[in-house]
C-alpha cells in the first residue's frame, strides 16, 4: 500500500510536469488529461491514506477524525472537477462562461469540504482563531468585490462568485494557519503550566498534558502548509485569467507547482495524526 501511494506520487509529478509543459504552449485537450490526470492521482493517494489507515492502526479516531477524513477526500474530488471544467473552458468556446462557473462553484465546494473537515478538529485551539479567519474572509471577499478593477483585473460577469470564492478560500486559509498557530499556543501554555507545577510540588502529572493537540499538531502543519500553498496558487491565477499573463512561463509554473504542491498536503494530511506514528 505505502509502495502504491509511492507510486501515485511520482505518477503525480510526472503528469504536471508534463501538463506544464504542454500549458505553455497554449490551451489543448492534452493538457486537460495532463491536469485532470495529475489531480485524480492526488484523491487516490488521499484514498488509500484512509485504506492504509483503516488497516495498519487499531487506534480508534480521535474526535471529529472520521468527518474528517470524509471531507477532505470529497474536497479533493471537488477540486478534480475543477480542474477538468475550467481546462475544458479554455478549449471550448461556446461553453466557456457555463464551464467557467461551474469550475468556480467546484473549487468554491473543495474549500466548503475543508472548513467542515477543520472545524471537525478545531476543538483543541482557542475560538478566537475561527473569528481571526471568518474576519479575514469577509475582507477578502470585499476587496475583490470592490477592488478588482483598481488592481487592474476585469472580472466582469464573474465579479459575484469570484468574491464568494475568496472568501471561502481565505476562509479556508486562515482557519488552518490560525489553527495550526492555536494549537502550538495550547501546547505551549499547557507545558508551561505542566513544568510550573512539577516543579512546585516534585510531581510532574502528564495528565495536565494537551495529548489530543500533540496528536492534531502535525495534521494542522500538513493543512496551514498547504493552504498557503493554495493561497500562493490562486493569486498567481488571477492574472493569467482575468489580466495580461495568460501562458507565460513563471506564471505557469508557479500557479500549477503551488496548487499541486497544496493538494498534496491536504491528501498528506490523512496520514499526519501523530498518534499513527
Amino acid at each position: 500500500m505505502i509502495t502504491l501511494i509511492g507510486v501515485l506520487i511520482f505518477a503525480l509529478w510526472a503528469s504536471a510536469i508534463a501538463f506544464m509543459l504542454v500549458r505553455i504552449e497554449g490551451y489543448s485537450k492534452t493538457d486537460v488529461i495532463l491536469k485532470t490526470t495529475a489531480t485524480a492521482c492526488i484523491v487516490l493517494i488521499a484514498i488509500l491514506a484512509n485504506v492504509l489507515n483503516a488497516r495498519l492502526y487499531d487506534n480508534p479516531p480521535v474526535a471529529g477524525e472520521t468527518v474528517f477524513r470524509f471531507m477532505i477526500v470529497i474536497g479533493l474530488v471537488f477540486g478534480m472537477v475543477g480542474d477538468l471544467t475550467l481546462g475544458l473552458s479554455h478549449i471550448n468556446k461556446d461553453k466557456k462562461v457555463m464551464l467557467m462557473f461551474a469550475g468556480i462553484i467546484s473549487f468554491g465546494l473543495n474549500h466548503v469540504c475543508n472548513i467542515i473537515a477543520i472545524m471537525k478538529i478545531s476543538y483543541v485551539a482557542d475560538k478566537k482563531y475561527i473569528l481571526y479567519a471568518l474576519a479575514g474572509a469577509v475582507f477578502m471577499a470585499l476587496i475583490v468585490a470592490f477592488g478588482g478593477r483598481k488592481l487592474g483585473f476585469h472580472f466582469g460577469r464573474y465579479t459575484g462568485i469570484l468574491s464568494g470564492y475568496a472568501g471561502l478560500l481565505s476562509m479556508d486559509s486562515f482557519l488552518a494557519i490560525g489553527l495550526w498557530r492555536g494549537t502550538k499556543v495550547a501546547i505551549e501554555a499547557a507545558e508551561a503550566a505542566y513544568n510550573e507545577a512539577g516543579a512546585a510540588t516534585g510531581y510532574y502529572d502528564p495528565a495536565m498534558l494537551p495529548s489530543l493537540a500533540y496528536v492534531l499538531l502535525p495534521v494542522f502543519v500538513c493543512l496551514a502548509a498547504g493552504q498557503l500553498a493554495f493561497l500562493i496558487s490562486d493569486i498567481t491565477l488571477v492574472p493569467m485569467y482575468f489580466g495580461k499573463m495568460g501562458t507565460k512561463p513563471h506564471y505557469v509554473i508557479l500557479n500549477h507547482v503551488s496548487y499541486y504542491l497544496a493538494q498534496q498536503l491536504m491528501a498528506f494530511s490523512l496520514m499526519a495524526f501523530a498518534y499513527r506514528w
